[in-house]
């Protein structure tokens, strides 16, 4: 009888309080992992540039504008040209990775980074013809290092001239 006490008195407390013990650890073990996930999560989205494309036949300031050279560096090393306006938005800073013509990255000839509100000729000089079949990627970073990738949508006006029509972003993301 007396051991039947000592087990209902001491030890299935004992053991209750580890049991609640480690699952009220395991839940604020949880709570904390996800709102850290939750927090990243939004400060990528506070730091995302956003832009968007300009129409050549839309009104804008075009004097302001800056070119953005990306490529071969030799322009007669150059076989064709894609073309494109972009404004960035005031949300975040846009760091240019590259453009991705058929998996080859073409970079920066000069800089890479675009201010906010900032309108940019984009230049990217190829070193192939250009065709409908071309897998175009805009590959841009926001100023923590994420990386952003957009399938340009593209209007060829010959093998050698293209311009930038969209752009679709390509859902990627790792937190």
């Amino acid at each position: 009888m007396e051991q039947f006490k000592i087990l209902k008195d001491i030890i299935i407390p004992i053991v209750s309080a580890i049991i609640g013990g480690l699952f009220t650890f395991l839940g604020v073990f949880i709570t904390i992992k996800h709102e850290k996930k939750k927090e990243k999560e939004e400060e990528r989205l506070a730091n995302k540039p956003l832009f968007y494309r300009l129409d050549l036949r839309q009104e804008y300031d075009y004097n302001k504008a800056v070119d953005f050279c990306l490529g071969v560096g030799n322009f007669d090393d150059k076989a064709g040209q894609i073309f494109g306006v972009i404004k960035n938005t005031d949300n975040a800073i846009l760091i240019i990775e590259g453009v991705s013509v058929n998996n080859k990255l073409y970079k920066s000839l000069y800089g890479n980074v675009i201010d906010k509100n900032q309108i940019v000729n984009v230049y990217v000089n190829v070193s192939k013809k250009l065709d409908e079949s071309d897998e175009i990627i805009f590959i841009i970073k926001d100023i923590m290092e994420n990386e952003y990738k957009y399938k340009v949508e593209v209007q060829y006006k010959d093998s050698e001239y293209s311009e930038m029509i969209g752009f679709k972003e390509i859902k990627n993301i790792k937190c």
